[in-house]
């Protein structure tokens, strides 16, 4: 929120500013390049092979595992690449689509179950439909891209919490997931 703050004050003293906040929160998809695909699909695979096969050291940091031998080593890595894969996303995704896709698909999935493989197959489940609706919707309805995207996974959590209390499931509960 700090850095969204500095760049709205920054952009505020060029002639462009308002622009250049938007881009920032909303991204440029519909400009991506496919070299910078190429870069970002390279980057996110050598990184995602490295989660996975770190994943059970990361998995019991996670759940607060004092086991994990140089733990503070083991956080650093992830917060790293975790910030690697966050910077290049922002750059082309904007800041509210990033946090979104990140945020709500988890969200969702933790309104419904506990069980750690049942919420990851299930926030995958949420963010590919909120992905596919939002640019489908914004190609119909020619709107821009960035912000629809947003709007579309809030509407996601908002028909999940409905689902929700229409249906009682909860984690832990008979009808849980």
């Amino acid at each position: 929120m700090v850095a969204s703050a500095a760049v709205v004050l920054i952009a505020g003293f060029t002639a462009e500013g308002a622009e250049h906040v938007a881009e920032t929160m909303t991204g440029t998809l519909i400009w991506v390049t496919w070299p910078q695909i190429g870069r970002m699909a390279l980057v996110y695979a050598t990184l995602g092979v490295f989660y996975f096969v770190f994943r059970r050291r990361f998995e019991a940091l996670s759940l607060h595992d004092d086991s994990v031998h140089k733990a503070r080593l083991w956080d650093f890595l992830f917060y790293v690449t975790f910030g690697i894969v966050i910077s290049f996303s922002v750059a082309i995704a904007g800041v509210l689509m990033v946090f979104s896709a990140l945020v709500i698909p988890a969200v969702v999935a933790f309104l419904f179950t506990s069980r750690f493989l049942r919420a990851l197959l299930l926030a995958w489940a949420v963010g590919t439909v909120a992905l596919v609706a939002g640019v489908l919707a914004s190609f119909t309805l020619d709107v821009a891209t960035g912000p629809l995207l947003v709007c579309t996974f809030g509407l996601m959590l908002v028909v999940a919490l409905f689902v929700r209390w229409g249906t009682g499931i909860r984690p832990g509960s008979k009808l849980s997931v």
